[in-house]
């Protein structure tokens, strides 16, 4: 599996109160990729690719890191 906190990757999880959610963006090279949203408006969870510099494998890591970290978790 691909270490997300390896370089050139780096996870930034934050809280985006004018969503209402939380969020997991994925960066690389200190540029956004992709972003995982959790929404509390609607419990649901939505990835966004902002570019295609991520693999796919790379992308299921971010899912499972989020699967993982942001709400409603285990």
């Amino acid at each position: 599996m691909t270490d997300l906190l390896a370089y050139p990757y780096q996870v930034t999880c934050g809280s985006d109160l004018d969503r209402n959610g939380m969020f997991l963006e994925l960066s690389k090279y200190g540029t956004a990729v992709a972003e995982v949203f959790y929404s509390d408006a609607d419990g649901r969870t939505t990835l966004t690719r902002l570019s295609d510099e991520a693999s796919q494998e790379v992308l299921d890591a971010l899912v499972a890191e989020a699967a993982r970290r942001l709400p409603p978790g285990p």
